[in-house]
């Protein structure tokens, strides 16, 4: 039996003062916090082997992610160099972006995005259902789609995904399938966690699932 594993991977705290709905929005990169964590977990995928030699790291297209994943490949490549292998570089895909979010540059709570507007209670009713954004069944399906793209030609090899946490959230619901409801609040995707994913290459099914939080005590 073939297999490939993945390391998905949250991206680290950003900046964002203004505490705004920054979704999709460009000018938010990481914090100096968020640095500080991803190098943790940086640290934490170097002293893993199988993480050590992955032959490859993607990231979702936007600044904080795209800045995550450089952050983590600069370590593992100085490890990488001693054992002559080749420097990660970082790829981005789209299919790994942020939810979309219909609250995008508001400040959650105030003016527009205020609960106390009635045309956001209605948002609100389900949790189950993202009334606010995209809808999970999109998300599910971009992500699936990007984990079965790399299944066909990655056999037996292991890849390093940097993302963010809802679509990492829903990845990791549909693959375990689990059987707790798709509420934000109830969301195990931590800043600069890793959630890893063993799957059979060939059958496309889930051997193992593992949730690592290695920046954890790092605020």
């Amino acid at each position: 039996m073939s297999r490939t594993v993945f390391y998905f991977i949250r991206h680290g705290q950003v900046a964002n003062s203004q505490k705004v709905v920054y979704e999709r929005l460009r000018g938010f990169p990481l914090s100096l916090t968020g640095m500080r964590q991803v190098e943790e977990t940086g640290r934490f995928l170097s002293s893993i082997d199988e993480a050590l030699t992955a032959s490859a790291i993607y990231a979702s297209p936007l600044e904080r992610t795209v800045q995550t994943a450089e952050l983590i490949a600069e370590i593992l490549n100085e490890r990488r160099s001693l054992a002559i292998l080749p420097k990660l570089r970082v790829r981005t895909d789209p299919r790994l972006i942020e939810a979309a979010n219909s609250f995008r540059g508001c400040r959650l709570g105030y003016g527009s995005a205020s609960f106390l507007r009635p045309s956001n209670w209605k948002k609100f009713l389900d949790l189950k259902t993202p009334g606010w954004g995209e809808d999970y069944v999109k998300i599910e399906n971009r992500m699936l789609s990007f984990l079965q793209s790399k299944l066909n030609s990655s056999k037996d090899d292991t890849l390093l995904v940097v993302s963010h946490q809802s679509p990492i959230w829903v990845l990791r619901h549909f693959l375990t399938k689990s059987s707790t409801p798709l509420n934000p609040l109830m969301r195990k995707v931590s800043l600069a966690s890793v959630s890893k994913f063993c799957i059979d290459s060939g059958t496309g099914k889930l051997i193992s699932a593992s949730y690592f939080n290695p920046a954890g005590k790092i605020r």
